[in-house]
């Protein structure tokens, strides 16, 4: 029989001869099927057989079965591992001793030989390791599903970091991605699942895993928050990659060197006092980084609208004087303009104690729901939210009831247990902040993130009162908006009157008496003094904006927004009281 690399003959009874290229196209297609021949029987069985085995776990001991399932993803390899993991994040989908499980994961996986990452590098990149890096370390600084991770120092003398997918990931992940979403089809139309979606979160999953395999995506990414993140106060920082050494497979990103935060909470779990007195003199506590990760958090979600989705104390490095490092944004999330007015309201719902507002914002923003009765979700929301806004309150409150991260797991269940949908953008944010809420109490039980988050909010809308107001003051378009809203308003509140409040019927009112007329023109007389009072104070705050006394206007603005809306409410019982017992 004719090995495969000396098959020429393609053509069936033509005698077609192929070129060197057809050859090397059909020996992948030939490699390709021969892998999918293989492997799908393989991934079949191993399922089979751990199904069988969760069964009886579930029956004789059930505190077992997540461990089972994990062992699959393990045994599996590939992107069915890659998939495991990224349910390890999806707690409205699985309970959390599954994720918890499923989190495991993410340690312990055998690395590939340096001779094979170096060939990757060398053929993506299209030069010899030594002609790109002055040293390359054949020791790998770590190891994920998909790709791994090796020092290098430039030869320009600056020390970098050198990601590069494994050989043959893409191709087997693409493979695996195709098995899981044939799965979940097949499961959508089983009874029992029919109502959970499976094929849906099938193909979320597969394409988060798929959109992981590009490198080039990652360093993008990497980009916009190394610029972002040094453009605002907090002391948090992304890596910046060398665009000129990357590619779909390989990301060369500067080396960021310190102490990670699993190493901190690993010191305090061991109540390790050497180490965290010698990275104290270095500037770097558990206090300070536990602030700093949630303000982080709120920083990237807030203000850039883009976040890493994957805070994983392995993945953040604290350096000396206390800077956050984020190294790794293989997992990004993000925020459209209604998800972002969303979140931010829903978090000052929660600072002022709302309920009921808290829960509308929450129904608003994880998507459009199933038409059905949500009476009994609402009950058990209601409560939840209650509960947790008294506990955060109270400092003398066990952490576990303090915490955003369980107060997320128990809403989270509630949509489970309904059988409520969530996106992935959503999901993905919720679990970045949950997360980072267990770094971050686990670093410092006795936190105040309320009263961080307060200050977040005043800090954060002041700000941007201010650039609003600056920017309209340096546009005289905007200017003009700005100074003619009372007018606007006026014309408005008007038209409300005339429709809403005479009615229909009468929306061409009787030829007024001299005494209706005196009424009315006092009216005017009371509004005209009011806006040019209001236009006064929209000047004096436009004029503090420009100047050091910033805080101040940010005051007067608010008043003069509530000063209007005591103004509509004037002018429309003034003009009711002439009516009724002048005309």
């Amino acid at each position: 029989m004719r090995s495969l690399h000396n098959i020429r003959d393609i053509g069936i009874g033509t005698g077609t001869t192929c070129t060197g290229s057809d050859q090397r196209r059909l020996d992948r297609l030939l490699r390709g099927a021969a892998v999918r021949l293989t492997r799908f029987p393989t991934l079949a069985l191993l399922g089979a057989g751990c199904a069988v085995a969760f069964l009886a776990a579930l029956l004789l001991r059930p505190a077992a079965c997540p461990r089972i399932v994990r062992v699959y993803f393990e045994r599996a390899g590939g992107g069915v591992v890659k998939v495991g993991q990224l349910l390890a994040t999806r707690y409205d989908l699985l309970p959390p001793a599954y994720c918890e499980e499923l989190a495991r994961l993410l340690d312990g996986l055998r690395p590939v030989p340096a001779e094979r990452i170096r060939g990757r590098v060398e053929a993506s990149l299209g030069r010899r390791v030594e002609e790109l890096f002055a040293e390359f370390e054949d020791e790998p600084l770590g190891t994920a599903s998909l790709a791994q991770v090796h020092g290098a120092v430039l030869r320009s003398g600056e020390p970098v970091v050198v990601k590069v997918l494994k050989p043959g990931v893409a191709r087997l992940v693409t493979m695996d991605m195709w098995f899981v979403r044939a799965v979940a089809r097949l499961l959508d139309r089983v009874p029992p699942f029919m109502d959970l979606r499976i094929g849906t979160a099938a193909r979320e999953l597969s394409r988060l895993a798929v959109a992981e395999l590009d490198l080039e995506r990652e360093a993008t990414h990497l980009s916009f928050f190394h610029t972002a993140l040094a453009g605002d106060e907090l002391p948090h920082h992304a890596p910046a990659p060398y665009r000129h050494l990357c590619s779909a497979e390989v990301l060369t990103m500067e080396r960021i060197n310190g102490v990670t935060v699993r190493q901190i909470l690993s010191a305090l779990h061991h109540d390790d006092r050497e180490r965290l007195t010698a990275w104290a003199q270095r500037g770097i506590t558990a206090q300070g980084v536990a602030r700093l990760v949630f303000r982080s958090v709120l920083e990237q979600s807030t203000r850039h609208r883009m976040f890493n989705a994957d805070p994983h104390p392995s993945n953040l490095i604290v350096s000396d004087g206390g800077r956050l490092n984020w190294i790794d944004f293989g997992l990004v999330g993000w925020m459209d303009e209604r998800q972002w007015s969303l979140q931010l309201r829903l978090r000052r719902a929660f600072v002022r104690g709302e309920v009921h507002g808290a829960y509308r914002l929450f129904l608003e923003s994880v998507g459009p729901l199933p038409g059905r009765d949500l009476r009994s979700f609402e009950a058990e929301m209601k409560e939840a939210i209650r509960s947790y806004i008294v506990a955060a309150r109270d400092p003398g409150t066990p952490m576990n009831r303090r915490s955003t991260g369980a107060f997320l797991m128990s809403t989270l269940g509630a949509l489970r247990r309904h059988r409520l949908p969530m996106s992935t953008d959503v999901m993905q944010l919720y679990r970045a902040i949950l997360v980072a809420d267990m770094v971050m109490l686990r670093l410092d039980p006795g936190i105040d993130w309320l009263s961080e988050m307060d200050d977040f909010l005043v800090r954060y809308v002041a700000e941007q009162t201010q650039e609003t107001i600056r920017a309209g003051a340096q546009d005289p378009s905007g200017l003009a908006a700005l100074l003619s809203a009372p007018s606007t308003m006026t014309a408005g509140w008007e038209w409300l009157d005339l429709r809403l409040l005479l009615g229909p019927e009468r929306a061409a009112p009787p030829p007024p008496s001299a005494a209706n007329e005196l009424a009315h023109g006092l009216v005017r007389l009371v509004l005209l003094t009011g806006l040019a009072a209001l236009a006064a104070v929209l000047a004096l705050a436009v004029g503090l904006v420009t100047a050091p006394g910033w805080p101040v206007a940010v005051w007067v603005t608010d008043h003069w927004v509530r000063a209007l809306t005591l103004l509509a409410a004037t002018n429309v019982v003034l003009r009711q009281w002439a009516r009724r017992f002048v005309g």
